[in-house]
């Protein structure tokens, strides 16, 4: 397993032109359209859908059924979560700090706040794509999915985890200051930024920003703004430096000089005495 994690880990890392400084999480039921519909959010952000790592448990499924060579489809789920966990942390604890978007449904809360607050340790920008989409459709779009030879899960789970995401948490296990809000409105509070993407058919696909985009896309630009101020900054230490070095160097010239002529003066005397 740990050689797969490597290869995995590799495939990700080394994909060209690779952005940096965001972690993004998905949220929303299966077939939703999380992954299409991201990179609008993406675009909105200005990185290229190709030039960031995309983990989807679901693929990684895919690639430890090949590996595990087993159908059993409890099994492959549980490995793909253990192995998507590790792979998320090895990625976002390089120096590098790649830019990632994690395909999740938001299901459990915990779990994502835990991959939160790693990322925000490691100085990433935080973002939620809230990909919404009624109960009914999801399962109609999950049904065709299926007859299409897509990956499709039962009615059942997509109405638990329906109910998982705007179901106020009551659980006497909940911390109290989540205690009556939804996963989404937990999610919310703790990354930088949401973006609501409204996907139902009786809706045109709607993108919302709100949180802290703004102060981010602020933070952004006085990132690029004190990158400038350090390059004029070493431009000007170099342009200082030269013009420091440059009057040393006339400087020097011209005590030379001025010593060349002096010790022509005193040859004149000398010769003079003579």
């Amino acid at each position: 397993m740990e050689q797969l994690l490597d290869n995995l880990y590799e495939s990700y890392i080394l994909q060209p032109n690779l952005h940096k400084g965001f972690a993004l999480f998905t949220m929303g039921l299966p077939a939703s359209g999380k992954t299409t519909h991201s990179k609008k959010a993406l675009i909105e952000l200005g990185i290229n859908p190709s030039n960031i790592i995309h983990l989807d448990p679901d693929d990684i499924l895919e690639e430890l059924r090949k590996y595990m060579k087993t159908s059993d489809l409890s099994t492959l789920n549980k490995q793909s979560i253990i192995l998507s966990s590790k792979l998320y942390n090895k990625i976002i604890t390089s120096d590098e700090q790649y830019s990632i978007i994690y395909y999740g449904t938001g299901k459990s809360w915990s779990s994502y706040q835990t991959m939160i607050n790693k990322a925000k340790n490691k100085g990433y920008t935080t973002g939620l794509i809230n990909v919404k989409l009624d109960l009914e459709t999801a399962i109609s779009r999950n049904t065709k999915r299926g007859i299409n030879g897509g990956r499709s899960v039962g009615r059942e789970i997509i109405s638990n985890i329906d109910s998982k995401l705007y179901t106020p948490n009551m659980n006497s296990k909940t911390p109290k200051k989540y205690l009556g809000k939804t996963n989404y409105q937990i999610l919310s509070s703790l990354v930088n930024f949401v973006y609501d993407i409204d996907t139902s058919e009786n809706s045109t696909t709607v993108l919302k920003a709100k949180g802290k985009l703004l102060s981010n896309r602020k933070l952004l630009s006085n990132r690029k703004l004190l990158s400038n101020r350090k390059l004029l900054s070493n431009r000007k230490l170099l342009s200082n430096r030269k013009l420091l070095s440059n009057r040393k160097l006339l400087s020097n010239r011209k005590l030379l000089s001025k010593k060349s002529r002096v010790n022509k003066k005193l040859k004149s005397k000398t010769k003079k005495f003579i």
